[in-house]
């Protein structure tokens, strides 16, 4: 009885609600700062490690060239060692983290992840990007960037009219796990730990056949801030170990496609015209929502940065009829699919997601298929 009094005399006390408010805005400001700093970290990385590059991504879609391989390897491997580790160190917010990525899956079908992965990795060949890597593409003055990142709001604005659509032709079953782990009995800790040391034999194998130097035109590491590029490990390795502040600060994982989706709810909000786009309102307001917008936006500031510093040649880009349709396509199947190369490659995957391992194998499936059958890479 006194312990409810104390609580209800502390709850009527102007001073302690003040305290509390302030407690909750310094949270925001620090889960703010974090995500901005994952952003600048992301951004910078991934310049640096030249993946960003449309020759370098249709490149590697017919196998001509692996510098997307490797850091996408690395990323998984060093993000999967952190989460693993993590488990030891910070378990509670891990399993928040785990929790926040399973609610985003209830309602995603295998069958629709596979489509929607499919036509996200085909709009990687025909554009180039992909959703986290578009801002990398602007900060880095790539030719027709803007002209992607507007097929990706295009393309944003046409899942939202779809979704309910898309939602009725995939029913979810029930399911009471949706991860690797779980759904088999097995050890968390020991499947990541073992997937992650096969991941790192493999970026090892794959360096030594083909050196990251002999895919770079310029790899002079004498002045490291002003070298034109760095290893792709050890920026694929940089991107997976920022998944450490994203679970410890803002129980979440890497991702970057819903930034899309908060910002044309927002447009649509002053406009007054969402108001059929149920799929839009569920983006607009949150810090949930808002932390991918700061973590893009400052992804584009670090890799405007690291164009600066680099001081090198600015890559080409795709024609602007590829980069809007590639656009609306990544759009589409980042949504479909429920993440992007981020949300499913980096995070499902260290996760042991049993829908990221449907989408990282349909994504590629897509973008080679295009590579090959087209002459587009």
């Amino acid at each position: 009885m006194s312990k409810h009094i104390s609580v209800t005399m502390a709850d009527k006390n102007p001073e302690d609600k003040q305290h509390s408010g302030l407690l909750k805005n310094h949270t925001l400001v620090v889960r703010a700062v974090a995500s901005t700093m994952m952003g600048a970290v992301f951004g910078f990385s991934m310049q640096k490690g030249r993946v960003f590059e449309p020759e370098n991504i249709r490149a590697q879609m017919v196998m001509e060239k692996f510098i997307m391989m490797k850091m996408f390897l690395s990323a998984i491997a060093a993000g999967q060692l952190t989460l693993w580790a993590g488990s030891y160190f910070f378990p509670r917010e891990l399993q928040q983290a785990k929790a926040e990525f399973d609610l985003t899956m209830r309602d995603k079908t295998p069958v629709r992840v596979g489509i929607g992965a499919a036509i996200l990795g085909a709009g990687m060949t025909v554009s180039g990007a992909c959703p986290g890597m578009i801002l990398i593409q602007v900060g880095s003055r790539v030719p027709n960037a803007l002209v992607t990142l507007t097929g990706i709001f295009a393309g944003t604005l046409l899942y939202a009219t779809l979704h309910p659509t898309i939602c009725n032709a995939f029913v979810a079953k029930a399911k009471e796990h949706h991860r690797l782990d779980l759904t088999h009995g097995l050890s968390y800790r020991t499947t990541a730990f073992l997937m992650s040391t096969v991941l790192v034999g493999a970026c090892a194998g794959l360096e030594y056949f083909v050196p990251w130097t002999s895919e770079v035109p310029v790899a002079d590491l004498s002045s490291m801030w002003h070298a034109y590029a760095w290893p792709p490990l050890l920026c694929g390795a940089l991107v997976g170990l920022i998944q450490v502040p994203a679970v410890y600060f803002l129980r979440d994982t890497l991702g970057g496609s819903s930034a899309y989706v908060t910002c044309c709810s927002q447009l649509f909000s002053v406009m007054g015209g969402d108001g059929r786009l149920d799929y839009l309102r569920d983006y607009r307001n949150g810090f949930a929502s808002w932390w991918q917008v700061f973590y893009v936006g400052t992804a584009m500031a670090g890799a405007a940065m690291a164009h600066y510093l680099s001081k090198g040649p600015v890559p080409s880009g795709v024609s602007a009829e590829h980069a809007f349709l590639g656009g609306v396509m990544l759009a589409v199947g980042a949504r479909m699919a429920g993440g992007c190369t981020s949300g499913h490659g980096l995070s499902g995957m260290a996760l042991l997601a049993n829908n990221s391992f449907v989408a990282v194998p349909a994504m590629f499936a897509g973008a080679m298929g295009v590579a090959f059958c087209t002459s587009l890479a």
